[in-house]
């Protein structure tokens, strides 16, 4: 059904009248629009739990993928990424580059620990960091005051710098 589903959203994203007929859809003459700005169309990241394979299967015939690994550790969840990126690309049919989606959480903008936590993805193969601002980095739950203040503050530093001008040249591209 998600497949499926891809292929629709694909094709109502160029703006002009689509049909679609599978096993689980049918359109009939459907416009989508405004049409994204973005073209040939917006990425399409597949998110899935590794390891469970069907998903990253998947993810190697779109734009991207965002894992999400049960880790107990740093080191657990690096080689679990590690085995991930090398999984994704065997699958891989297309030439374009893949992005690869990390989450998490870092102290801050510029310690070398939060530094280093974005740096170990990215020699993996991470192309995208993503902050993580639940309540629960602040000890809170979903039903306490959030502390907007805080998750602002953490927001407007920015990620983690890394260092290596490769990296550098890849993120700028990026934005």
């Amino acid at each position: 059904m998600l497949d499926e589903a891809l292929s629709v959203l694909v094709g109502l994203w160029t703006g002009e009248p689509f049909s679609y007929s599978g096993q689980h859809y049918r359109i009939e003459r459907a416009q989508f629009l405004p049409r994204p700005l973005q073209q040939p169309r917006v990425p399409i990241w597949v998110g899935g739990n590794w390891p469970n394979k069907p998903p990253f299967r998947r993810a190697a015939s779109w734009d991207g993928v965002f894992p999400l690994f049960s880790a107990d550790d740093n080191a657990q969840e690096l080689a679990q990424l590690a085995d991930m990126v090398r999984y994704v690309r065997q699958h891989r049919t297309r030439d374009e580059p893949m992005d690869v989606v990390c989450m998490g959480v870092t102290r801050d903008a510029e310690s070398r620990e939060s530094t280093e936590l974005v740096a170990q993805r990215a020699e993996l193969g991470a192309t995208w960091w993503l902050e993580c601002l639940t309540p629960y980095r602040y000890g809170l739950g979903y039903e306490d005051q959030w502390p907007a203040d805080a998750m602002r503050e953490r927001v407007l530093q920015g990620p983690p710098q890394l260092s290596t001008p490769h990296t550098r040249q890849e993120s700028a591209a990026r934005t």
